[in-house]
């Protein structure tokens, strides 16, 4: 058996990068806010602090991104009451939310008020194509606007939501 000890792994100068095998994990980064963000919109608007940038390695790239979300769904009626987050990077939603804004949804039958407090987690894959700075955020609805409904992502500021993002290599 042979042990290879280094303190530090450099490209060569024409290159600048060092070649790693497939499937290695080459960067990682957490992205976390407390920033709260209170809407009553049914059109998807920005999660306040959830944007942040993000610059590739390698031009082929695979970026596993993970979200996990405090999120509070309200509404003063015995309506249904639910939420969508779709994951945005660089502009264009990187997959669709269901059309209704309820892929997160709870239902109260015979009753007043629903205030729920979850947490809301969903996974993407995405391939890069290049080594530009991506801009990577969060976008959230709301499904009933009547009787006071809105959604609150980390309400009161109680809350922190995280975005982890994985670089692989292809």
């Amino acid at each position: 058996m042979s042990t290879l000890s280094v303190d530090t792994i450099q490209g060569k100068t024409t290159a600048g990068t060092v070649a790693m095998p497939s499937n290695y994990i080459v960067q990682k980064k957490v992205h976390a806010w407390t920033t709260e963000t209170d809407s009553s919109s049914s059109s998807h608007v920005d999660i306040s602090g959830s944007s942040f940038s993000f610059t590739p390695l390698f031009s082929n790239s695979v970026l596993h991104i993970r979200f996990d979300v405090q999120v509070n769904v309200y509404r003063e009626s015995a309506s249904g009451q639910g939420m969508s987050l779709k994951l945005n990077v660089d502009g264009t939603n990187v997959a669709n939310a269901p059309q209704y804004n309820y892929e997160f949804y709870m239902r109260n039958y015979s009753g007043g008020t629903h205030d729920l407090y979850v947490p809301y987690s969903k996974e993407y894959t995405l391939t890069v194509t290049n080594t530009n700075a991506k801009t990577i955020k969060l976008t959230g609805a709301v499904y009933g606007t009547g009787d006071n409904g809105k959604f609150r992502v980390n309400g009161g500021g109680y809350f922190q939501s995280t975005i982890s993002l994985f670089e692989v290599k292809a």
